[in-house]
């Protein structure tokens, strides 16, 4: 195991600590007494951690560089209900004079997002009128590219692309595919093809956009794509706006 461990903290439950010389936080909203540790992460899953329990936090975090030589508990790795990573636990109060080094953290902005299931649409005005009449869509931009006839509608808070085409088979689905937003993709597909994932073809320049189409288990589609604004049309940059 490395030497180092890592754990973010509330400003206000670091400020706590200090004056009482031992930090009993097990993670947010959870004290070491109620969880029965306290939970630690490797360099490599801080992100991930922070993205999934301190999102939204409106409050300032301080991340905990922690030397275990100095801790004094018992620490095992474990593997959370419903996971596969094993993390560090703490199963005791985490000593201030153990942390190395305590500094202001910010939640990194999320890595990818779900964009919009693309549909294939036999009579494509007939589907925007359905999805329209029944449930309130909104067309957001209908546009050409890569040839054909693509429309970007807002439903609730999430998004549909609808195909001016006819599914590819009788009785097949509608649903061609899920589209998923990354900023970095590149470093995602390096990501993929390292833990042996098989990809149909090389990243591909769109209009706007770069893409590459993935297979999940079970069979589903995914189309991984990454905005590349300064070469898009005007009217598509509402499709694709990451804020």
């Amino acid at each position: 195991m490395t030497r180092h461990l890592h754990h973010l903290a509330t400003e206000a439950d670091w400020k706590a600590a200090l004056s009482s010389g031992e930090y009993r936080t097990s993670t947010r909203g959870r004290t070491l007494d109620e969880e029965g540790f306290i939970h630690a992460s490797f360099e490599h899953q801080l992100a991930g951690v922070a993205r999934r329990y301190f999102a939204g936090i409106d409050e300032p975090l301080v991340l905990l560089r922690i030397d275990l030589a100095r801790v004094g508990c018992e620490v095992r790795l474990e593997v959370p209900p419903g996971g596969t990573e094993a993390y560090p636990h703490l199963y005791g109060p985490l000593p201030t004079a153990a942390v190395v080094d305590a500094r202001p953290y910010a939640v990194p902005a999320a890595e990818a997002r779900m964009h919009h299931p693309h549909l294939f649409a036999s009579d494509l005005d007939a589907t925007l009128r359905f999805y329209g009449d029944h449930f309130g869509a909104e067309v957001i931009a209908d546009e050409t590219l890569l040839g054909s006839r693509n429309v970007m509608v807002r439903l609730g808070d999430g998004r549909l692309n609808v195909y001016d085409q006819a599914p590819r088979a009788t009785g097949r689905s509608a649903v061609h595919h899920l589209g998923i937003q990354v900023r970095d993709l590149a470093g995602v597909v390096g990501r993929l093809r390292d833990a042996g994932v098989e990809l149909r073809k090389p990243i591909v320049e769109g209009e706007g956009f770069r893409y590459v189409m993935v297979e999940a288990p079970d069979g589903v589609l995914l189309e991984l794509f990454e905005a590349t604004e300064h070469a898009m049309r005007p009217a598509a940059r509402p499709w694709f706006d990451w804020s």
